[in-house]
C-alpha cells in the first residue's frame, strides 16, 4: 500500500508544478479561441460587403462599430499594406501600421492569424481575418481583446479545469494502483480457475499470461500440461469412438449374419419335421418340400461361401495373379454360366459389344477368377430381380480418347439414358467413362432401387427392401464382393436406377496400352 501512496503523491507534485503554466496558457488559449471563433463568424459578413476599404469610409466605420458591439472586442481595419484605416475605439490607431509579421499570412494567403497586440495593451490578444472584395483580398480586419476582459470567465474555467484535473489525478492513481495489484492477483486467480477446471476434466482451459517473470513461467508450464493432457484425452476419445463404431458395425453384421443363417435353417428344420411327423403324405407335396429344402440348403451354402470369400479377400488370403486378359472373354464366359438360370425364368440374356471389343482390344490387367466372380454377381443380381419373361441387357464398350482411336468413336455410350426418381436425378448411364477404360453395363427390368438407397447399395447385407422378403436367395453380399474386386483392379462400380423401370450396374476397368500386352 505504501507504493500506492507514493504514486499518488508523485502525481500530485507533477500536477502542481505545471499548474501555473497550464493556467496561463489556458487563459490565453480561451481568449485566442474566442477571438478566432468570432473572427470566423464575422468573416462571412465581411465577404458580403462589395466595397474595398477605404472606398466608403462611412460604411466601413459603421460596420466596425456594429461588429465591435456584437463581439465585445476592439475592431481595427487595415488596407493591404497593414495601415489602420478604421478603429472602433474612436479611431485612436488610425494611420498607424500593423507589423507585417502579424498580417503576412492574412493578406497574402487569406488565413486567420492570432498574435499578441501590445499596442492595444500589455495583455491584448489579436486575431486578423482577410477583408475580401469579390475574390480579392483588399485588407484585413483585426479583433482585439485584453486578457483582463476574459479573466473572470477564465477563472471559472480554471476552477472547472482544476476539478477535472483533480478527478483525473485521482482516477489515474486508482487505475495505477488497481493495475499494479491486478498484475499480482489476477494471474494467480486465473491459474486457480484453470486448475479447478482441469480437476473437473476440462483440459482445454489456458492461462493467458504474457509476463516474463516467475508467474509467466508458471502459467506456461500449466498451459503446456493442460495442452498435453487435452491431446491425450482427445486421442483416447477418438479411439473410443472408433472402437464403439466398430463394435456397433460388428454387432449389426453379426445380427444380419444370424438372421440370414437362421432363415434357411428354420425353413429346412420346419419342412424336415413335417416330413418326419408324416404331416406331408402326398408324394407330389413331398417332392416340392424336398425341392424347397434343397433350395434353402443351397442358399445357406452360398451365404457361408460368400462370407468366407469376402473375409479372405479383405484379409489378403487369396493370392492375386494379375495378368493381361480380354475382358470380353470373361463377360462371355460368365453369361454362359448363368444362362441356365436365366432360361428357368424365361429371360432373354442379350450381349451387345462395340467394334473395338469385338476385335479383342478390351484388354485389362487383372485376375480372371476374381473378375469372373464380380461379373457373375452382377449378372446373378440382374436375373434375380428381373420379372418372368423379361430381358437382361449386357453391353460392353471401350470409352475414352484412347477408345476413340481404337473403335472410331470418341464418345461411346453404354446403358440406358438418364433417369429420375422422386425428383432427384440419378447418374446417367450414357455418360462416357474415364478415357482408356472398358465399360460393362448390366441392365435389368426389375422394380428398381429407391434413390435414398443407392448410396448404401454396396454395403454388406444391405437390401433396399427392408422386409428381406423380396428375393429370398439374396444374402446382400454379392455387390459388396463385386465392389471390393473392382476396386482392387483400379476400376469403378456404379449404379443407376429408377423405380419401376429397372436398374443398370456399370463396371469400368482401365485398359492396358497396346504395347504392354504384346
Amino acid at each position: 500500500m505504501a507504493t500506492f501512496v507514493v504514486i499518488i503523491l508523485l502525481v500530485g507534485l507533477i500536477m502542481g508544478a505545471y499548474q501555473s503554466r497550464l493556467l496561463n496558457n489556458y487563459f490565453r488559449s480561451i481568449a485566442s479561441n474566442q477571438l478566432v471563433q468570432q473572427a470566423r463568424n464575422m468573416e462571412l459578413l465581411i465577404s458580403r460587403i462589395a466595397v474595398a476599404p477605404p472606398s466608403d469610409s462611412a460604411l466601413v466605420r459603421n460596420l466596425v462599430a456594429v461588429i465591435s458591439s456584437v463581439t465585445s472586442a476592439r475592431v481595427l481595419v487595415t488596407d493591404t499594406r497593414g495601415i489602420i484605416i478604421a478603429d472602433s475605439a474612436d479611431d485612436q490607431l488610425v494611420g498607424q501600421m500593423v507589423s507585417s509579421q502579424y498580417l503576412r499570412s492574412t493578406l497574402r494567403q487569406g488565413q486567420i492569424e492570432t498574435f499578441d497586440f501590445p499596442t492595444a495593451g500589455a495583455d491584448a490578444v489579436g486575431a486578423a481575418v482577410p477583408w475580401r472584395t469579390g475574390s480579392y483580398i483588399t485588407g484585413a480586419m483585426i479583433f482585439i481583446k485584453p486578457l483582463s476582459t476574459v479573466a473572470r470567465q477564465s477563472t471559472l474555467e480554471a476552477a472547472r479545469f482544476m476539478l477535472r484535473a483533480g478527478m483525473l489525478a485521482t482516477a489515474v492513481a486508482i487505475l495505477l494502483s488497481y493495475f499494479l495489484a491486478s498484475n499480482i492477483t489476477d494471474p494467480l486467480r486465473r491459474m486457480a480457475q484453470v486448475a479447478r477446471s482441469i480437476s473437473k476434466g476440462d483440459f482445454r482451459q489456458r492461462v493467458d499470461i504474457d509476463s516474463k517473470d516467475e508467474l509467466g513461467d508458471l502459467a506456461q508450464a500449466m498451459n503446456s500440461m493442460s495442452r498435453e493432457i487435452s491431446v491425450l484425452v482427445d486421442n483416447l476419445t477418438q479411439e473410443k469412438e472408433k472402437l464403439k463404431a466398430l463394435a456397433e458395425e460388428r454387432q449389426n453384421m453379426m445380427s444380419d449374419i444370424s438372421h440370414d443363417l437362421r432363415t434357411p435353417i428354420t425353413s429346412i428344420r420346419g419342412f424336415v419335421e413335417a416330413l418326419q411327423d408324416g404331416v406331408i403324405k402326398d408324394s407330389e407335396e413331398q417332392r416340392k418340400t424336398l425341392s424347397i429344402i434343397h433350395d434353402e440348403s443351397e442358399r445357406l451354402s452360398r451365404l457361408v461361401e460368400d462370407l468366407f470369400y469376402l473375409a479372405r479377400l479383405e484379409a489378403g488370403d487369396i493370392p492375386v495373379e494379375m495378368a493381361p486378359l480380354d475382358f470380353a472373354d470373361v463377360v462371355r464366359s460368365s453369361m454362359n454360366t448363368v444362362r441356365p438360370q436365366s432360361q428357368e425364368k424365361n429371360l432373354e440374356l442379350a450381349l451387345t459389344a462395340d467394334e473395338a471389343v469385338q476385335s479383342g482390344k478390351a484388354v485389362v490387367s487383372g485376375s480372371a477368377d476374381r473378375l469372373t466372380r464380380a461379373v457373375l454377381n452382377l449378372l446373378d443380381n440382374a436375373i434375380k430381380y428381373s420379372p418372368e419373361g423379361g430381358k437382361v441387357e449386357v453391353s460392353l464398350a471401350i470409352a475414352g480418347s484412347s477408345a476413340g482411336d481404337i473403335a472410331g468413336d470418341p464418345s461411346p455410350h453404354v446403358g440406358p439414358s438418364t433417369s429420375t426418381q422422386g425428383g432427384a436425378q440419378t447418374t446417367p448411364a450414357g455418360v462416357a467413362a474415364t478415357p482408356g477404360r472398358v465399360v460393362l453395363a448390366v441392365s435389368d427390368q426389375g422394380p428398381g432401387i429407391p434413390a435414398e438407397a443407392i448410396p448404401h447399395i454396396f454395403e454388406r447385407f444391405y437390401r433396399a427392401d427392408k422386409s428381406r422378403a423380396r428375393i429370398k436367395s439374396s444374402a446382400g453380399l454379392g455387390l459388396s464382393i463385386a465392389k471390393f474386386i473392382v476396386d482392387q483392379h483400379g476400376g469403378r462400380l456404379s449404379v443407376e436406377s429408377e423405380l419401376g423401370k429397372g436398374t443398370t450396374m456399370r463396371m469400368e476397368l482401365p485398359l492396358i496400352a497396346a504395347g504392354e500386352h504384346q
